[in-house]
Formats: C-alpha cells, sequence, structure tokens
C-alpha cells in the first residue's frame, strides 16, 4: 500500500500517524496483527512506490525485503528510512481509520528521500533557496 502521508505525532512516546481508506486490506492486517511498518522510499524508488499504488498480484514481487527484526512487519531494503511500529490505537472517521503507531524499531540511510508532490516525483533541493541569485557586486562587497 502506498500513502501519501505520515505525521508525526509525539516525541515522547515517539508516534506517527497513517491514515487508510477503511475498506483495504492493508488496514485488516494492521487491524489483526496489532503492528505495521512505514517504508520512506529513496529518491531512486519511484517503482515500488507505483508497484504498491496500482500493482496486482504480488505487490512485493521484484521488491528486496525483510521481516522486520521487531514487529515481524515487511520492511523493504535500501529506503531512506523505515519505522517500525506497534498500533497504539485507531480511530474512524469518515471513510478512512486514523493509525497511531509507536515506533519500537527503526533505520535511517544517507540517500534522497522519494517525495510525491503536486501528483508528480519531486527531488528536495539539498540546499534550501540555492535557486535565488547570487548578489550582485556592488560597493559593500569589494
Amino acid at each position: 500500500l502506498t500513502v501519501s502521508a505520515v505525521m508525526s505525532l509525539s516525541l515522547s512516546p515517539p508516534q506517527l500517524v497513517i491514515c487508510l481508506q477503511s475498506s483495504k486490506y492493508t488496514l485488516q492486517v494492521i487491524r489483526a496483527q496489532k503492528r505495521f511498518a512505514v517504508n520512506f522510499l529513496a529518491s531512486d524508488q519511484s517503482w515500488i512506490s507505483d508497484q504498491f499504488a496500482f500493482g496486482q498480484g504480488d505487490k512485493f514481487g521484484g521488491i528486496d525485503w525483510a521481516f522486520g527484526e521487531i514487529t515481524g512487519a515487511p520492511v523493504i531494503r535500501d529506503v531512506r528510512a523505515y519505522a517500525e511500529c506497534q498500533v497504539d490505537s485507531l480511530i474512524e472517521s469518515g471513510d478512512h481509520t486514523i493509525v497511531v503507531g509507536r515506533l519500537v524499531a527503526g533505520g535511517t540511510a544517507d540517500t534522497s528521500p522519494l517525495v510525491y508532490h503536486a501528483r508528480n516525483y519531486a527531488l528536495l533541493s539539498a540546499h534550501p533557496g540555492s535557486s535565488r541569485r547570487a548578489p550582485s557586486d556592488g560597493p559593500n562587497n569589494k
């Protein structure tokens, strides 16, 4: 399942929030197992996002993954970051369910994250504002 938003909720205890359409099979699994993992994809992994969002059949086909060390939830290898979570609460709201997870394990890698904005994948700039022009050499810059 591909989600478009994950939100930090609390630092103590460390918690995050995902929102899932209540009819999704993934939510049924999370309800039953009381655990899940969030995989934050690297910038070169848009194909994985597309496979989970639009693929039919085995969504893990061709993806290198392992069971998380603490939760046993699927963790994709070589992602930007991952978070293994235990479910703290499920909140029904309209046609979605808000899932609050307590982080029990995780990891990061030194790669660029995959960003989805305005219905397209994008790259983050390493230097905010780098597209601005440099100041001209004026009398105060000599």
